[in-house]
């Protein structure tokens, strides 16, 4: 295991106060086993957290008519929005992010032209021609629809 210079400075510092190489080595090997456990475990809360929080909402968009899974804020006709803030806020608070924001950035950046048979051995130039003019038509669909979710997160709209 290669040596920090953090270690180094405990180890030195240690040294002043424990004549022992081997317990000292030893207290380095269980304090970082310790907070390398610690960091995993805070990293895998913060995933179940946002990501169970992200899911619950997208489970739970129900449209209040038919009861059926239904996304509540789109693009009408190409320029009329439809938008209501999230009806679930658990990801909102986390995260800051309506999950329907999020939602609307990944149809954004997906390649509907490409599949997994094109890119799984191949490099793909995924911003050149047609992709990335659907890319931007999206954008530009989405982006004023974002803005007033966002807006309405905000409780300004």
């Amino acid at each position: 295991m290669k040596n920090s210079r953090k270690d180094i400075e405990i180890y030195l510092l240690l040294s002043t106060k424990i004549n022992e190489p081997n317990i000292i080595n030893k207290i380095i090997n269980d304090s970082k086993k310790k907070e390398d456990k610690e960091t995993l475990e805070w990293y895998h809360e913060r995933w179940e957290t946002i990501a169970g929080s992200y899911f619950k909402c997208t489970d739970r968009t129900r449209s209040p008519f038919t009861d059926s899974k239904n996304i509540y804020s789109y693009v009408l006709d190409g320029e009329k929005h439809i938008y209501e803030k999230d009806r679930i806020l658990d990801f909102y608070k986390e995260t800051g992010v309506s999950f329907q924001i999020r939602a609307l950035l990944l149809d954004v950046i997906k390649n509907e032209l490409l599949t997994w048979e094109d890119t799984k051995d191949n490099y793909v130039d995924n911003l050149s021609g047609e992709s990335k003019e659907m890319r931007e038509e999206n954008d530009t669909m989405y982006s004023p629809l974002s803005k007033k979710i966002a807006q309405c997160m905000l409780g300004l709209k």
